[in-house]
């Protein structure tokens, strides 16, 4: 049986909008150019952390509709498609471009928040309550 919806679903679904709207809005905002080594570039961090918090608190949601694999796989490919959508977007912006490697990163910190989100069914359960 499916989890009902409770306030933690409430407080979910309200991080998961804040979180879309704030990559949206960090997506939209000119860029600073940013130096580092061209392995790992300072915004490639802060790329990762926010798709994993993006893909656990979408982990937590999809708990409510789904179970076993699907658990995993529809927060990673929806949070992976949105870092496409994102860096797409950015090529229509002025002083932005889309960038491929921000776009594997935005994959790898999806896969990691929807991989740990999965492992851990009890990730946050006690801090809402």
């Amino acid at each position: 049986m499916l989890k009902k919806k409770d306030a933690r679903f409430e407080a979910y679904v309200l991080l998961f909008a804040l979180e879309t709207l704030f990559l949206l809005w960090f997506s939209i905002l000119p860029s600073l150019e940013m130096m580092g080594p061209p392995v790992l570039r300072m915004g490639d961090i802060e790329h990762f952390i926010a798709y994993v918090l993006y893909a656990l608190i979408a982990t937590r949601i999809a708990r409510y509709y789904t179970r076993g694999w699907k658990v995993f796989v529809i927060p990673f490919v929806a949070c992976g498609l949105f870092g496409g959508l994102c860096e797409f977007i950015q090529v229509f912006v002025p002083q932005r471009t889309g960038d491929y490697i921000d776009f594997f990163v935005d994959v790898a910190g999806s896969g990691v928040g929807s991989a740990v989100g999965f492992k851990f069914k009890t990730f946050f359960s006690n801090r809402l309550k």
